[in-house]
């Protein structure tokens, strides 16, 4: 893959099969490591989709894809977002589905370009303010099989004023 430079669009699928994932899955984390330094050769990527792959881990190296648009880490099992996705200043639209993210960070509002971000399916606890304060958001994407989105208080004083104001989807 890092002797196509021009590569815009890139989808890595692991061995699950998206009917067999659990929200506990006691398998071996992938293997999949992505170096920061050959990551770089591939800098026109925009898409990049890594999905069913138990990675446990956020994949570090992602933060060097400076054009990177679209990122979808779904069915991955990451458990956290760190702070080097501040890096991704293109990036729009965020998919990290069915994982096991419990919390966002407050550095999320400086995610500028931010237009969509589907967090469905993961143990979130908190919804920090800052994510509503980006001017470019239009969908947020919160929904998980129980229907209960853990103690999201301070997500839902916002919402009514957000919907107005900002019309944003708010899809729970």
């Amino acid at each position: 893959i890092l002797k196509l430079p021009c590569i815009e669009c890139l989808s890595i699928n692991g061995p699950l099969k998206p009917r067999s994932l659990r929200k506990t899955f006691d398998g071996a984390p992938s293997k999949l490591k992505i170096d920061s330094v050959n990551i770089k050769k591939l800098n026109k990527l925009k898409y990049l989709r890594i999905w069913t792959m138990n990675l446990r881990d956020f994949p570090y190296g992602l933060s060097c894809l400076s054009n990177l648009e679209y990122l979808s880490l779904d069915f991955s099992f990451v458990d956290s977002l760190p702070r080097e996705l501040v890096n991704l200043s293109k990036l729009e639209i965020l998919s990290v589905r069915l994982n096991n993210i419990k919390h966002l960070p407050n550095w999320f509002g400086k995610m500028k370009r931010m237009k969509a971000i589907d967090l469905a399916n993961n143990s979130l606890e908190n919804i920090p303010p800052e994510l509503l304060e980006l001017d470019s958001l239009q969908t947020v994407v919160l929904s998980n099989p129980e229907g209960v989105i853990g103690n999201c208080a301070p997500f839902e004083c916002h919402t009514n004023k957000i919907n107005y104001e900002k019309e944003i989807d708010v899809l729970i």
